[in-house]
C-alpha cells in the first residue's frame, strides 16, 4: 500500500487556530448538545 504526505499551505495554517477553536467549543457544550439532540427527537417522532 502506498503511503501520501499531506501538508497545508500558509493560508491553510492560518485557519488552524479556527480549526482548533472550533473542537474546544465542542468539547466544552458536548453534553448540552446531545441534550438538546434528544429533546429534539421526541418531538421529531410526534
Amino acid at each position: 500500500m502506498r503511503k501520501t504526505e499531506y501538508s497545508l499551505t500558509e493560508l491553510g495554517n492560518s485557519i488552524v487556530s479556527i480549526v482548533v477553536a472550533l473542537c474546544d467549543w465542542g468539547e466544552q457544550y458536548l453534553d448540552n448538545l446531545k441534550t438538546y439532540q434528544l429533546h429534539c427527537a421526541q418531538y421529531k417522532k410526534r
